[in-house]
């Protein structure tokens, strides 16, 4: 039987309303209709967001028992644990009673991916705003032990509204960054997405403060600074990669920093930038600047 997504989103809304709780798990089961979560295959986001995100919204009608959803968080179906997680997202972003950011917590860190990226949207685009919801839980998830909540909540940031954004942007300043390949790369993601739009000074701001912690940060910083947006402020990103250079010489990332800065428009900025380096009174910066210029030839 063909899944058809308006009937279902049609007969969960209806038994909502009239608080009839076989009909909606009816409604549910059509979605084995769909081959991707019949046959517990991997969801691409484009399925994500046409299917998962609006039953999920659907099922966050006011008037549902959440006890209907209980069963759903721990199902074998990927698709239909995603629902689930996508619901929860919703309910708890309209203050719904019933519904607890423990148990959101808990659905975040399931094994599959697509699970994750669900509840991801769901924050990030709810059906109506709810910054302050937003912002409490990318603020949790940021300061949980978990890595897979700090990786979401990192992923999170740069989706939510500008406004938002600006608020929570200092929250990144002390942010003690774990050495874990997925929290670094998501913190790299989010800074960058965030440094593409209008955001740029404030995001160098911070990465200033992070490069007097080279060793913790120096990852970051460098993978960041090495994407397109850096170049339209090359005064303030020379200078924390001068800074860098100071304490760390010329480490692979930092000259492969530059090169990427040259690429993207900021090529005189950077051969003044190496001129100070040749001349400066610090080791690691002249024996850095010597060896762009080897890597040049």
């Amino acid at each position: 039987m063909k899944a058809d997504l308006n009937t279902i989103l049609r007969d969960i809304k209806a038994a909502a309303r009239i608080g009839h709780t076989e009909s909606v798990w009816t409604a549910l089961d059509n979605l084995q209709g769909f081959p991707q979560i019949a046959g517990n295959h991997q969801l691409d986001g484009a399925f994500l967001k046409r299917v998962i995100i609006p039953v999920g919204q659907a099922l966050a009608h006011p008037l549902l028992n959440p006890n209907v959803l209980r069963p759903l968080i721990s199902h074998e179906n990927t698709g239909i644990r995603a629902v689930a997680g996508a619901a929860l997202a919703e309910r708890y972003l309209k203050g719904l009673p019933g519904t607890r950011l423990k148990d959101l917590q808990q659905m975040a860190k399931d094994l599959r991916q697509e699970v994750r990226e669900a509840i991801l949207l769901a924050c990030a685009q709810p059906s109506t705003p709810a910054p302050e919801k937003q912002a409490e839980i990318f603020q949790t998830w940021l300061s949980h032990s978990s890595p897979q909540l700090q990786g979401l909540a990192l992923q999170l940031l740069s989706s939510l509204p500008e406004s938002l954004i600006l608020e929570q942007l200092p929250r990144l300043e002390g942010y003690d960054l774990p050495q874990k390949p997925e929290v670094r790369q998501a913190l790299a993601e989010a800074v960058t997405k965030l440094g593409q739009g209008e955001n740029g000074l404030q995001v160098l701001a911070i990465l200033s403060v992070w490069a007097e912690n080279p060793e913790r940060y120096y990852w970051v910083i460098t993978r960041s600074l090495s994407r397109s947006w850096a170049a339209r402020f090359p005064e303030e990103t020379l200078a924390i990669l001068t800074h860098l250079a100071a304490v760390e010489g010329g480490r692979k990332k930092i000259l492969g920093t530059l090169k990427a800065l040259q690429r993207h428009g900021a090529n005189e900025a950077v051969q003044a930038a190496l001129e100070a380096w040749r001349l400066s009174d610090n080791p690691r910066l002249r024996a850095a600047a010597q060896k762009a210029d080897k890597k040049r030839k």
